[in-house]
């Protein structure tokens, strides 16, 4: 919690010419800005303790996403039991003297690699 989430999107949003106010999505659970280039959907599962309803409810978004052609920013994924093979995957951390933010990106897995 805390760790700049948010801002993370808003730095995507930007890169989307998205200029409308980004904001958490924890309560709402999520925020569709439709004005950008791909659309952006930023989804939270915080708040979604129960797997089958977090699953439900990305499937739910993916479905609107994919018809808008839209960009998805998941956050707390790992409240999913869905295979998301072709998923990018952030890790967004403080640094161990808390005083920065540390980001890693990760590509989708290669199946045809690993096969």
């Amino acid at each position: 919690l805390g760790a700049g989430k948010t801002t993370l999107v808003k730095g995507i949003a930007q890169s989307l010419r998205i200029h409308e106010p980004i904001t958490s999505p924890t309560f709402p659970l999520s925020q569709h800005y439709i004005f950008g280039t791909p659309p952006l959907i930023h989804i939270d599962l915080y708040r979604i303790e129960e797997e089958n309803a977090a699953n439900e409810f990305f499937l739910q978004e993916e479905e609107e996403s994919k018809a808008l052609g839209a960009l998805i920013v998941v956050e707390w994924p790992e409240r999913l039991s869905l295979p998301m093979l072709d998923a990018w995957r952030g890790k967004l951390e403080y640094s161990p003297d808390r005083q920065s933010r540390l980001f890693q990106l990760m590509p989708p897995v290669d199946l045809d690699r690993i096969l």
